[in-house]
């Protein structure tokens, strides 16, 4: 099973989203995340550059040597049981990309929980789950596509890797003004925890 160190959270962040970010840290804080062992990692920058954030985040990621980086947008809560729904994703150790923010409709089932979704469909930065050499790849090659960090992270690495999305969401997008209502998942489960089965 996965431990503490194997797992890095990145978070991009700008100016005036304190709130935002602090909301997030709080509900890190509630859930089963192991802060003192694997503290996250929050990039800044100063110009309001989702796009090279993203990046820089990923970047710092990847340095600490983990075998997978979560992407968490400044702006969500997470679900209380998140380390453990990682920690007993189905397969994860033969996983490149999951999001834990399931929004993409179009999508077929091959798991309990798991479904999979074409790289041009996916949308969504709020919580990707990278591994370490898909990240390197997306760093990679970050500059051949244009566009917002989750349309690059999505196509980048649905060149080399299946895309997995989580059903229910893990995280919920929680935004700042009724502009960005429309980014909140229905069936974001606050509670669930993966039931694992003894064989």
């Amino acid at each position: 099973m996965i431990g503490p160190r194997d797992i890095q959270i990145v978070i991009p962040h700008c100016p005036h989203r304190e709130a935002e970010i602090c909301r997030l840290m709080q509900s890190l804080e509630a859930s089963d995340w192991p802060l003192d062992e694997s503290p996250p990692i929050v990039s800044f920058d100063s110009q309001k550059n989702q796009a090279r954030n993203a990046l820089l985040a990923l970047k710092l990621g990847v340095r600490t040597g983990a075998e997978w980086i979560l992407h968490l947008e400044n702006d969500v809560i997470v679900n209380r049981h998140l380390f453990w729904n990682l920690q007993t994703y189905p397969q994860l150790w033969s996983v490149s990309f999951v999001t834990l923010y399931s929004c993409v409709k179009p999508s077929i089932q091959i798991g309990e929980n798991i479904r999979r979704i074409e790289p041009y469909d996916g949308w969504g930065a709020q919580g990707i789950l990278l591994r370490r050499s898909a990240a390197e790849y997306a760093i990679r090659h970050w500059s051949r596509i244009n566009g917002f960090a989750d349309l690059r992270m999505f196509r980048l690495v649905g060149e080399v890797s299946p895309i997995e999305m989580h059903i229910p969401s893990l995280v919920q997008h929680t935004g700042r003004s009724g502009a960005n209502r429309f980014h909140e998942v229905d069936n974001f489960a606050p509670d669930f925890r993966r039931e694992v089965r003894q064989s």
